[in-house]
């Protein structure tokens, strides 16, 4: 069975990100929680519902997401929750996992 993504947001992590300062310096990359604070922002949305609700399960980081780069959350509903991925242009998928909403 296949699984239907629909693309929700686009986000990039701008060189300016205080978080990026210690993470790290010379070859910055993405904190993988400011990379789920990204899908929880568009998850709230599509659920309609707070943040704290939320619970990420299987989350998977395959590639590093540098500053700059364009991505693109899409959600699936299957039969375990909201599945999510954040992927480049090119399908490439950087981060992936599941969230179900347990308010």
């Amino acid at each position: 069975m296949t699984i239907e993504f629909t693309a929700a947001a686009q986000f990039s992590i701008t060189s300016e990100h205080p978080a990026l300062a210690g993470h790290f310096p010379g070859m910055p990359v993405a904190p993988g929680a400011v990379l789920l604070d990204r899908v929880c922002e568009a998850a709230t949305l599509k659920l309609n519902c707070p943040p704290i609700a939320l619970r990420l399960d299987n989350v998977k980081f395959m590639h590093t997401v540098r500053p700059g780069m364009q991505l693109t959350i899409a959600f699936a509903q299957s039969a375990t929750g909201l599945q999510f991925k954040c992927l480049d242009d090119e399908n490439r998928v950087y981060v992936s996992g599941s969230i179900n909403n347990d308010d």
